[in-house]
C-alpha cells in the first residue's frame, strides 16, 4: 500500500497535535517569589528618605488581593491576570495560530512554540500594569506613593510575574 503526500501530512499533523497537547503554559506569581514577605516604601521619620519595610504578608496573598480585590480593606480589584486574558483572548488566539502554523511548516519545537505563546501572554500581563489597571488610585494613595501606577510600588509583585512551560506529568 502506498502513502500519499497528504495521508502524510496528516499524520505528522496529528501527531504534531497530539504532542502540543503535551505541555502546558502557566503564567502568574512565581511559586518561590510567592513565599517570600511583601516589601513597602515607608518614609524615615528623621530624615524623610524612602526605607524598605517588610510585612506579614507575604506576595501570594498581596497577588491574590489584587487580582480579586478585598472589600473588607477597601481594597477593589485589579485583575492583572484573569482580565488580562479575557481582554487579549483574540491576540492570544492569534499567538497561538501563529506558533501551531510555525510547527506545522517549518518544525519549529514544540516545547518553544508553546514558550512563545507563554511569553506573549506574559508580555500582555506586564503591559496591562504598566498602563495602570483601572480604578485609578486615591489621592492619599498617590501622596503616600509617589506615583499614580496601581501594582506598582516597590516593583516586587510585577517582577515576580513569570512564565514557564510545564510538560504534563512532570516538569519541561
Amino acid at each position: 500500500m502506498t502513502t500519499t503526500i497528504r495521508e502524510k501530512i496528516y499524520i505528522n499533523l496529528k501527531s504534531n497535535l497530539k504532542n502540543l497537547l503535551n505541555y502546558e503554559a502557566h503564567i502568574g506569581v512565581d511559586a518561590t517569589d510567592a513565599a517570600e514577605k511583601k516589601l513597602y516604601y515607608t518614609k524615615s521619620k528623621e530624615n524623610g528618605r524612602q526605607l524598605k519595610e517588610s510585612q506579614s504578608i507575604t506576595l501570594k496573598e498581596v497577588a491574590a488581593i489584587h487580582e480579586f480585590g478585598c472589600p473588607s480593606r477597601n481594597i477593589p480589584e485589579r485583575s492583572f491576570l484573569r482580565e488580562t486574558v479575557i481582554l487579549e483572548s483574540e491576540n492570544i488566539k492569534k499567538t497561538i495560530s501563529i506558533q501551531i502554523e510555525n510547527v506545522l511548516r517549518s518544525g519549529t519545537n514544540l516545547e518553544i512554540a508553546v514558550k512563545n505563546v507563554a511569553n506573549d501572554v506574559l508580555k500582555r500581563v506586564q503591559e496591562r500594569i504598566l498602563n495602570k489597571i483601572p480604578p485609578h488610585l486615591k489621592t492619599e494613595t498617590i501622596e503616600k506613593k509617589g506615583h499614580d501606577t496601581p501594582l506598582i510600588d516597590t516593583e516586587q509583585l510585577f517582577d515576580s510575574i513569570k512564565s514557564e512551560v510545564v510538560k504534563k506529568g512532570g516538569l519541561a
